[in-house]
This record gives C-alpha cells, sequence and structure tokens, in this order.
C-alpha cells in the first residue's frame, strides 16, 4: 500500500470514528435528574385517623347496706343560752326547708332563719328519728329546689353551698362512696350518709365548715343529691344525708314532694365551676339561708 492509500484510510477512519463517538451523549433519551432540593424533599405521610375518646364508665353507687363503712359523730351538749349556726334550703313554696337535725332540733327554744334578709321565726315540723334531717316550716317560703331522682355514680362532682362560720361558702367535691353515720351526744341515730373528697373550696381562707350544716349539696345538673351534715378537714371529707334518706322525709312527713322530673337549677349548672357565682345567686333566690338556733 502506497502512502497516498495509507493517508486515506486514516482519513476515512477518522471520519467513521467522529460520527459513532461524537454524536453520543450520555444523558440522551433520560428524563433530567431533578435538582437536589427536590429529591432530599420527604413525600408527606396521610393524616391519621381522629381519635374518638373512649367514654369512662364510672361504677354505680350501690344500694345501702348495712356493710357500709360506719363513722361515728359526736353532737356536742351545748350551754342553754347559746346560739348555733346552720344552713337551710327550700322543698315547698308554702315555706318548708330541709336542714341538719343537729342544727334543728328538740333542744332549740327558739328557731330564727333569715329569708330575703328578713329574719322570721321557725318551727320544727318533723325528725327524722335515724338520720341527721330536719323539716322545718316558716311563714314565707321560696321556690322549692328540684332533687335529684337519678342514680348516682362513684366519681360523680358535687356542689354543697351554706354558711360556714357564718359568711357565705361552698365546695366542690368527688363522690367517694356510701357510708353510715352514727350520732352521739345529744342525738342518736344511725342514717345512710355519702362521703365526698373535698377538691376546693370558697373562700380559700375558710379553716372550716362549722355552719354549713343543713346546706343542699347538688349534682352536676343543679339538683339536690343529700344535705351536708359533717366534714374532716384533716383528711378533706364531706358527708350528706343520702337520697334516701331525703325520700323518707318526704313520706313520713307528707309536707313536700320531690321534685325529680323539675330542670336543675341555673344558679348551679349554669356557673359550671365558678362556686363564688353559684353561690351569690343561690342566696339572691333564697335558695339557701341562715339557721339560727337557741338553746334552752
Amino acid at each position: 500500500m502506497s502512502w497516498l492509500d495509507r493517508i486515506v484510510v486514516a482519513i476515512v477512519f477518522a471520519l467513521v470514528s467522529l460520527m459513532i463517538f461524537g454524536n453520543h451523549a450520555p444523558d440522551r433519551g433520560r428524563r433530567p435528574l431533578p435538582p437536589p432540593e427536590a429529591r432530599l424533599a420527604p413525600v408527606p405521610a396521610p393524616a391519621p385517623p381522629p381519635v374518638t375518646p373512649e367514654r369512662v364508665r364510672r361504677p354505680p353507687l350501690l344500694q345501702p347496706a348495712a356493710t357500709d363503712p360506719l363513722f361515728g359523730v359526736d353532737v356536742e351538749v351545748l350551754k342553754s343560752g347559746s346560739v348555733t349556726l346552720g344552713t337551710a334550703f327550700p322543698v315547698d313554696a308554702r315555706g318548708v326547708w330541709l336542714t341538719a337535725r343537729h342544727a334543728a332540733n328538740a333542744s332549740c327554744q327558739q328557731l330564727i332563719m333569715v329569708v330575703d334578709g328578713r329574719r322570721m321565726p321557725a318551727s320544727i315540723a318533723f325528725l327524722h328519728p335515724d338520720a341527721d334531717l330536719a323539716v322545718v316550716r316558716t311563714a314565707k317560703g321560696a321556690p322549692a329546689v328540684p332533687l335529684s331522682p337519678g342514680p348516682l355514680a362513684i366519681g360523680d362532682t358535687g356542689r354543697s353551698f351554706g354558711y360556714p362560720t357564718g359568711v357565705l361558702g361552698a365546695t366542690e367535691d368527688t363522690l367517694m362512696g356510701r357510708t353510715r353515720m352514727q350520732l352521739g351526744g345529744r342525738l342518736s341515730g344511725t342514717g345512710a350518709t355519702l362521703t365526698w373528697a373535698e377538691d376546693r373550696r370558697f373562700p380559700d381562707s375558710l379553716e372550716t365548715l362549722g355552719g354549713m350544716s343543713g346546706g343542699p349539696m347538688f349534682d352536676d345538673a343543679g339538683r339536690v343529691v343529700g344535705i351536708v351534715v359533717a366534714a374532716s378537714v384533716r383528711r378533706g371529707r364531706v358527708h350528706t344525708v343520702a337520697p334516701e334518706m331525703l325520700a323518707d322525709a318526704e313520706r313520713a312527713s307528707g309536707l313536700f314532694t320531690l321534685h325529680g322530673a323539675d330542670a336543675g337549677l341555673r344558679e348551679v349548672a349554669g356557673h359550671g365551676d365558678a362556686l363564688p357565682g353559684a353561690a351569690a345567686a343561690l342566696e339572691h333566690a333564697a335558695r339557701i339561708v341562715k339557721l339560727y338556733c337557741k338553746v334552752r
């Protein structure tokens, strides 16, 4: 092969190589890669399904039993001429009220109630032989509070109102269960009670609940479920006459009717956790009143 032929072959080989390799691009025919930011962006996870809170079922309050825990309360023998203070609430607009038996009983020479800011004489109409419960009457009454017909459950919230140490006061409590209270001293009898754990009180400065005896304990709907009869400041316990005793007093006295079908008091249910506002509303409507007993 001559040198000219070799030059021609070299030129042809160079042209063929250029056609094969020179026009080939590595990324030709491929989708361009996304920028680094797009490649690192996380894929949003689907929203979790809504969680429906499970309804907590509270154990129902059982019927009274002879095996319910028993605690004793000695009712002090008072000096003649001394004056005690309690609380009462209306159960009939014709002047029928409920209170604690240790606040109004045969040892009272004179009973005075303060209704609508006026002092008026009261008389004992019925004394329960076992429970710490009394029915008193006055010439002027106030609209009756509704009494709860429904069953209670452990853990229910209660709110009591009255005049501890002579001032307007209240407590918010949680129902613990059934107990029995045995009276001693100047009173006797054993009656069914409910025991509540005190969660808070109004005013906060109260060191004792003395004077609240006879005041109503309301449920969340604003209906009465008991009468305050004892308290333990050290243990934070409030004791009330059980609802069955209220029904017993209704049947035995024949002076009032349980208002179980009525709606609850807005003064209590409408104020929610606002104890001061609820207490003031109850006092203004004469749903709680002061009761004075002058001892013989």
